[in-house]
């Protein structure tokens, strides 16, 4: 599929939307993306036979090793403590797989699935398995005695909260940061607040719109304005009658305004139009909707 450029501006100024996936490289990322959770489900049953065995050993054999069978091929005799942390990895991935794999269905089924974001695909079953196992560390070492064995912990209770971390890595990741926040919080001026410049986007915010109003059957170049706007923002534009969505590439002013330009056949059917603007990740996140009437001419 070709790529997708916006509009110039008075300024001779061009802005580049995403390009979209193409559609082998689709296939390929979903082929991907579904033999992982493949994998991980049939990792998950080969070494849930060895979980149960090393949390049933008393203290007194809690360091005894344990056979571990992966997929019926490799075998590793790992100890009571070590089977869980393999557990929480693996389950942990495969939370973050119900992620991708819901992600994926969603932007491929709706064409909007882009090429900036398949190493988000890529890593993210990494990412879910690492976060889980931090998790793990967390809840292990706050919640039972430095000396409590694998037998003190329920199996089932740890692989459910890797699987929500993986699959909430967001939240979790998000809990996280407030825990730690709280622990190490630094004294007002030091720390990131020294930096000129943030890591994470804003949350954009929605006030309003110029014209207020559309007339059918022109072209329109609407301003949106508000606050917390970047150069990589993007308009988001919904049609409440037919639920139909069209992302632009906003043409970037300054933080408080945003161009976005509405062609003829856009606007050949009166109704109404929902207004948001988009800012990538890290940060980031949905502006509040505004909603804009499409009038006939009168």
């Amino acid at each position: 599929m070709p790529r997708r450029r916006a509009p110039k501006t008075d300024d001779d100024t061009t802005t580049v939307e995403q390009e979209p996936l193409p559609k082998p490289e689709t296939v390929a990322l979903g082929a991907y993306v579904g033999c992982v959770g493949l994998l991980l489900v049939a990792l998950l049953i080969s070494v849930w036979p060895a979980v149960e065995k090393a949390t049933d050993l008393p203290a007194s054999q809690a360091t005894d090793n344990v056979r571990m069978s992966f997929l019926g091929v490799f075998h590793l005799h790992v100890t009571a403590g070590t089977s869980l942390l393999i557990l929480v990895a693996v389950v942990g991935a495969l939370g973050s797989f119900i992620h991708a794999a819901t992600s994926f269905v969603e932007y491929a089924g709706n064409r909007r699935l882009t090429r900036s974001w398949t190493w988000w695909y890529v890593l993210r079953m990494p990412i879910g398995s690492s976060l889980a196992l931090v998790m793990y560390f967390a809840l292990r070492g706050g919640l039972f005695a430095t000396n409590a064995s694998a037998g003190d912990v329920n199996a089932y209770g740890i692989a459910a909260l890797a699987g929500v971390a993986g699959l909430f890595s967001k939240q979790a990741t998000a809990k996280l940061e407030e825990i730690f926040s709280t622990i190490f919080r630094v004294a007002p001026g030091k720390g990131d607040e020294r930096l000129r410049d943030s890591l994470g986007h804003d949350k954009p915010v929605v006030s309003g719109v110029e014209p207020a109003k559309l007339t059918t059957g022109s072209q329109v170049t609407l301003e949106v304005r508000g606050s917390g706007f970047i150069e990589a923002s993007q308009v988001r534009l919904k049609r409440l009658e037919t639920g139909e969505v069209l992302e632009r590439k906003a043409t970037f002013v300054d933080s408080t305004r945003v161009h976005v330009v509405l062609e003829e056949e856009e606007l050949a059917e009166p109704g109404k139009i929902e207004i948001t603007v988009v800012n990538p990740p890290p940060g980031g996140g949905t502006s509040q909707p505004i909603v804009v009437d499409v009038d006939p001419p009168k």
